[in-house]
């Protein structure tokens, strides 16, 4: 259950994969901020939900420290490479490294703030009832010394954004019919009450 936050209103709808551990989680920060994070641990099992229990706290603790996006993730992929190392030889938990999104939104400046490491762009839905991918670099995987790059987008009252999994648009290529159906379905819910 997601906590309830004076800035946004949240919903979320999880169906559980075969091939992956993921999370997701809305944060209260200070100065009635909201930090969002969604993230996933490329296998199954104990061994992976461990380990994405890991990564929940992790982000939860950094995000304590009001660490700008970017921050947090550079401090995430310092986590992940210790994780890796804890594991027993051989073991293919974070190979592919997970992946995660953190994002900070501000109702006083409407202005959302978002970092990527392998996850892919946000919808946003207007209150026009257009709806775009928010424009954003996606850096890697972590795990692999990156560096990740933050970035600012206006979110005006009445608009909805939608974080996904991209298992929902086909593992290796995005399926455009896919797309168009996700795009549908962000435009339709952005007509609906729970929106920031």
């Amino acid at each position: 259950m997601l906590p309830e936050v004076s800035a946004i209103s949240s919903g979320c709808f999880y169906l559980p994969g075969k091939s992956d551990a993921s999370w997701f989680d809305v944060i209260p920060l200070s100065s009635a901020r909201v930090g969002l994070v969604i993230g996933q641990v490329p296998d199954h099992g104990l061994q992976a939900s461990v380990t994405m229990g890991r990564f929940r706290t992790a982000v939860s603790t950094l995000a304590d420290l009001d660490l700008p996006p970017d921050e947090l993730l550079v401090h995430l992929d310092d986590v992940a490479t210790r994780i890796a190392s804890d594991h027993i030889s051989g073991s293919d938990v974070l190979n592919p490294g997970p992946s995660c999104m953190y994002a900070v939104y501000d109702p006083a400046t409407c202005e959302l703030t978002l970092a990527s490491a392998g996850w892919p762009e946000p919808l946003l839905s207007l209150p026009n009832g257009s709806v775009t991918s928010v424009d954003m670099p996606i850096g890697p995987s972590l795990g692999h010394g990156a560096s990740y790059e933050s970035s600012h987008c206006a979110v005006p009252p009445g608009s909805l954004l939608a974080f996904y999994s991209g298992s929902l648009l086909g593992r290796s290529t995005v399926a455009p019919d896919r797309m168009k159906s996700l795009r549908a379905a962000v435009a339709q819910s952005g007509r609906g009450p729970a929106r920031p």
